[in-house]
């Protein structure tokens, strides 16, 4: 176990090798015993193997080293341990508003460094790295000297520069300051793109670095005048040009996408026109087929019909009686064809379909001979009458009554007392009977 004074000693070899593994803190430890606790020999010994490439660092003279003044040397490890890096950043900022409440403070970066390195090199900006140590004696004077100076503010905010700040007792902060190199605080790096020597792409580099008491190499002054002398002159000219270019490439992104969206949009109209065309054209031949099947519906019906009335010529009208005692009633019919009354002998029953079979039978074209007429009804078909007989006046309607019905003799008594007279009446919207020749002629049947 190492006493106080050598465990002094290899937390100062650590500070300087910034091991940060177990394997290199052992291997630092078995080197500072090998080399009797002398540190300036162990780490002249440590930077010249040459698995130590990493650790190389330009801290001082290393004949220096173990006099240099503790505050000057990093932290052995982060005495801060959030491990969040937007949490850490509001922080620090908290702590400078407290500082001094009625600063104009410039717009810190919150976030981790990485996310703060690829802003910068995504907006193509100059970027400001603030690093800083709470233990240091300068530390309050910087912060509010320089971070709290409106003077400081207003020219990054002119000059867009981003700027990102840490201090080094914290865990993000002390990351930092390992990769850029911080060995004295408060220190300050300025971020840029810039060509890269066999490279077409530009990278992010440190264009300069400031570090010292904010008396001197730190103070506003100092900070401006590297800002307008050192940085803007190297950077400036190149990140317009980026900025430029890449203005360019997006308003380009931006006019294909706006192009991409057009012919998308003019791609779904045409669908939709064709879909549309598609559908009428389906709607139309649909209707069509629909109207040539009512046709041939039609056409059918009509036939069937017509074949119908000669059938019921054949067997449903009775043979007109015989003999003026058989109680026979004279009916003289009118139909709405013609002006011709139709007379014919009828016995009175129970049923009254007899004359309705006749007035059916007298749409049945001359041509069509009795002796021609089918046995039986058409296959399928089922008669629906068109029509209504009625009395002439006083105007009463004669009940359809067919075989096994009832009212037959009532509606015999009503044609009796009409003296025979009746005339056929179309339903509306039935389609009975054809156009014919008017005449007055009283046609007898036989």
């Amino acid at each position: 176990m190492p006493t106080p004074d050598q465990q002094a000693k290899l937390e100062h070899l650590w500070a300087i090798t910034a091991s940060d593994t177990d394997a290199k803190r052992e291997r630092d430890e078995r080197l500072l015993r090998e080399n009797g606790w002398n540190v300036e020999v162990t780490v002249e010994q440590i930077f010249s193997l040459p698995a130590h490439d990493d650790a190389v660092r330009t801290f001082a003279p290393l004949s220096f080293l173990p006099r240099l003044p503790r505050f000057l040397l990093p932290p052995s490890r982060p005495s801060i341990t959030s491990r969040d890096p937007a949490a850490s950043a509001h922080a620090y900022v908290r702590d400078l508003e407290l500082l001094s409440p009625t600063a104009a403070l410039p717009d810190f970066w919150v976030g981790s460094y990485r996310d703060f390195v690829a802003d910068v090199r995504a907006q193509c900006r100059v970027g400001l790295v603030v690093l800083t140590c709470g233990e240091h004696e300068d530390d309050d004077a910087f912060k509010r000297e320089v971070l709290c100076d409106p003077e400081f503010a207003n020219a990054l905010r002119e000059n867009e520069v981003m700027i990102w700040a840490a201090d080094v007792r914290g865990r993000e902060g002390y990351q930092v300051a390992q990769t850029l190199l911080a060995t004295t605080y408060p220190s300050l790096f300025f971020l840029s793109l810039l060509p890269a020597p066999q490279s077409t792409k530009p990278r992010l580099q440190v264009i300069t670095h400031l570090a010292g008491p904010p008396s001197t190499t730190t103070s506003t002054s100092s900070v401006l005048q590297t800002l307008s002398t050192v940085v803007l002159p190297r950077a400036s000219a190149l990140l317009a040009r980026l900025r430029r270019e890449r203005a360019a490439l997006e308003e380009s992104r931006h006019l294909r996408a706006q192009q991409d969206a057009a012919f998308r949009e003019a791609e779904r109209r045409d669908r939709e026109r064709v879909e549309a065309a598609r559908q009428a054209a389906a709607l139309e031949r649909a209707q069509a087929e629909r109207a040539a099947a009512e046709l041939v519906r039609k056409a059918r019906h009509a036939q069937d019909c017509k074949t119908w009335r000669r059938y019921a010529r054949k067997s449903l009208l009775p043979p007109q009686p015989t003999g003026a005692g058989a109680g026979a009633v004279r009916i003289a019919l009118r139909t709405p064809l013609d002006a011709q009354r139709h007379v014919r002998l009828f016995a009175p029953g129970a049923s009254t379909l007899p004359l309705f079979v006749w007035a059916e039978t007298l749409l049945i074209p001359p041509e069509d001979t009795a002796d021609t007429d089918p046995d039986a009804p058409p296959e399928g078909y089922h008669h629906e009458w068109a029509f209504r007989l009625v009395t002439t006046y006083p105007r009463k309607e004669v009940e359809l009554v067919e075989d096994g019905g009832e009212g037959g003799e009532d509606a015999w008594r009503i044609v009796k007392e009409a003296g025979g007279a009746l005339f056929v009446e179309r339903i509306e919207g039935a389609e009975w009977g054809a156009s014919g020749d008017e005449s007055d002629d009283e046609v007898v049947s036989d």
